[in-house]
């Protein structure tokens, strides 16, 4: 008999590791990362851990998600680089072309690559499974790109801490951006709710939000005779 609301706690073996972000992983644990320690987590759900360490030291690991490839893709906040580790603990890891990005969120994207956010840079970038990267940049100047999600869409969606706008970006590199109406709301976190639109964090604002996904594609929709965004055709 399952009791509800009951919470079991687990303790990461080493000590002050900081975990910061979990996901579900594709050999049925859980995969979390751990910044103080710069590892990546591994704990099966009856609680029995494995810590993985990156080839290179003090590369403090951030954001963490599934790749299309079935590996669990990570930033590595430190070291200024993206980098994936297969269930087994194997480690690839890949510089970003920009110095001093701070990539934090990380997202599997539906054109089968991961994108990434690069805050201090001030772009999004797309890594391909071999580690071949683009980045874009974002159209506001200062914005801090900080999370970031697969929209129901078909373009990846982004938080701009500093710009207090939520950013939309097609596979192909094509930005838009929408202001949030209360000013200095400090957008972090962004996720896909099941009811098909983006749901976001005002960090200072104390808001939760909700942008209208049909709502946008529908004032999109080009004049008669013109191309219809490829995006569109998921609504």
């Amino acid at each position: 008999m399952t009791t509800s609301g009951v919470i079991t706690e687990y303790t990461i073996p080493g000590p002050y590791s900081k975990p910061v972000f979990i996901v579900a992983g594709p050999d049925g644990n859980l995969w979390f990362s751990q910044e103080w320690s710069s590892q990546i987590g591994r704990v099966t759900t009856s609680g029995v851990f494995t810590e993985f360490s990156p080839p290179t030291a003090n590369s403090v690991p951030e954001g963490i998600a599934v790749g299309p490839d079935g590996k669990l893709w990570f930033s590595e906040l430190g070291a200024n680089q993206v980098a994936n580790v297969t269930t087994d603990g194997a480690f690839t890891e890949f510089h970003l072309p920009t110095a001093g990005s701070d990539p934090a969120g990380i997202s599997a994207g539906p054109d089968g690559n991961v994108w990434i956010a690069e805050s201090d840079a001030n772009k999004v970038a797309k890594v391909t499974m071999s580690g071949v990267i683009t980045e874009y940049i974002v159209p506001t100047a200062g914005a801090r790109p900080v999370y970031i999600v697969s929209g129901p869409d078909g373009r990846m969606w982004f938080t701009e801490q500093y710009g207090n706008k939520i950013g939309a970006l097609t596979t192909e590199g094509v930005f838009t951006e929408y202001p949030i109406p209360t000013g200095s709301s400090m957008p972090l976190g962004i996720t896909v709710g099941l009811d098909r639109q983006v749901w976001f964090v005002e960090d200072n604002a104390n808001n939760v939000a909700r942008i209208a996904i049909s709502r946008i594609a529908a004032a999109q929709v080009p004049p008669a005779g013109h191309p219809r965004p490829r995006y569109l055709r998921l609504l």
